[in-house]
């Protein structure tokens, strides 16, 4: 192989796409999208810490006899945790508090016996309620056992502890499953974008005659490998460029949105892109070559579109049990690992061994189709008209 050649070639293909004005557009539109989900939480106070509640208004509670200090702050703290700003106001009486409910100067009552919620409440109301009474509760049980104001104040404002699994996972079940879902919709749509891409740009090279030109001091194996390259160059191109930036916001901004082990699993659905995309590229490239109308390119792709389908539907049973027989037995097999494997790597701990056999034999698949796929290029890349057969373009390559 010249490498001179397939560096040239990857080259090519590079400076093409991103001299593409769609291109360049697309990417800084998803990139852009992305970017503001991240910030929309907090652009839009979704949050809870500065202005809680629908419209930053705080929501009127009144205390019934004489405030309790520490019942005071236990109102606070309940509706700081629910993300609601309220607002705290003594009253002489049982009469007075329910009056003022009526009236609507408050929406929630705290008596002696309990606690009331004015109707309608609002949307957090009745929740909101509910979290008052079980922290004025605690607040008095601690007040009745002798501990002053400033202890029980300590004791209601203390942060909850972490939680974490026992395995160590940085992101609950739900957060996972998440992040492999959309891990696993990324690879499978853009591998098939890129095969498609891969076909119709040989294509064009066969109906603009480029593609003599270029066998003219390339050879055909060289071409397809530098065509491969550098389409997968562009892949992580654009990839960094859509990801990258909400990835970094989403993290120095501490957003809501960004689920805890999203920088983990983007290095894991980064590992298996590529590895997808050495596979199917290949495929996509001696398919290409089969055919010489931008019409028969779906058809071309056939094999290769069933493929990546057969593997993102196993990549269901992976997410539904991923230390199940057939997700493990899919996500070892070349085809289907790139997409199974994904999945199961973010929502469970799998074996290290299977994770080897799974990138290695992706790897080793990877390398004997190209050697496949190089004859059937070279057959069929000169030949225009009607598609070609697979066996018509091996027995055209030159031995």
């Amino acid at each position: 192989m010249n490498l001179a050649a397939v560096r040239l070639i990857a080259w090519r293909e590079i400076s093409q796409r991103l001299r593409a004005r769609a291109f360049r557009v697309s990417t800084a539109i998803v990139s852009t999208a992305l970017v503001l989900g991240v910030l929309l939480p907090a652009l839009l106070g979704g949050d809870g810490d500065d202005e809680p509640g629908p419209a930053g208004d705080p929501v009127g509670v009144v205390v019934a006899g004489e405030v309790d200090p520490a019942v005071a702050t236990a109102i606070v703290v309940a509706g700081h945790r629910g993300g609601t700003r309220v607002e705290v106001t003594g009253v002489p009486d049982r009469a007075a508090a329910e009056a003022a409910l009526r009236d609507g100067t408050a929406e929630i009552a705290v008596l002696p016996g309990g606690v009331v919620s004015a109707e309608p409440a609002g949307m957090e109301g009745p929740r909101l309620a509910t979290a008052i009474a079980a922290t004025v509760a605690q607040a008095r049980v601690l007040s009745a056992a002798g501990l002053d104001a400033g202890t029980v104040e300590d004791a209601l404002v203390a942060e909850p502890l972490e939680v974490s699994r026992s395995d160590g996972g940085e992101a609950d079940a739900d957060d996972r499953w998440i992040l492999a879902n959309l891990g696993a919709v990324f690879v499978y749509a853009t591998l098939l974008m890129y095969g498609a891409w891969m076909v119709n740009g040989i294509i064009e090279e066969k109906a603009n005659r480029v593609v003599e030109l270029l066998l003219a001091t390339v050879r055909p194996r060289d071409l397809m490998a530098g065509k491969i390259l550098g389409l997968g160059a562009v892949g992580i191109i654009q990839t960094v460029a859509i990801f990258v930036p909400a990835l970094v916001v989403g993290t120095v901004t501490e957003s809501v949105v960004m689920p805890p082990g999203a920088g983990r699993a983007s290095l894991v659905i980064l590992l298996w892109w590529l590895l997808g995309y050495l596979l199917y590229a290949v495929l996509a490239a001696g398919a290409g070559a089969l055919v010489s109308r931008s019409e028969e390119s779906q058809v071309a792709l056939t094999p290769v579109t069933l493929l990546l389908v057969v593997s993102y539907f196993a990549s269901f049973a992976a997410l539904a049990s991923p230390d199940g027989t057939f997700a493990t037995v899919a996500s070892m097999i070349p085809f289907s690992a790139p997409v199974t494997m994904l999945v199961r790597m973010i929502v469970s701990q799998v074996p290290w061994w299977q994770v080897g056999v799974a990138a290695a034999g992706t790897l080793t698949t990877a390398a004997l189709l190209t050697l496949l796929a190089a004859r059937i290029y070279a057959g069929g890349l000169l030949r225009t008209g009607r598609r070609m057969t697979v066996r018509q373009a091996w027995a055209s390559a030159e031995d």
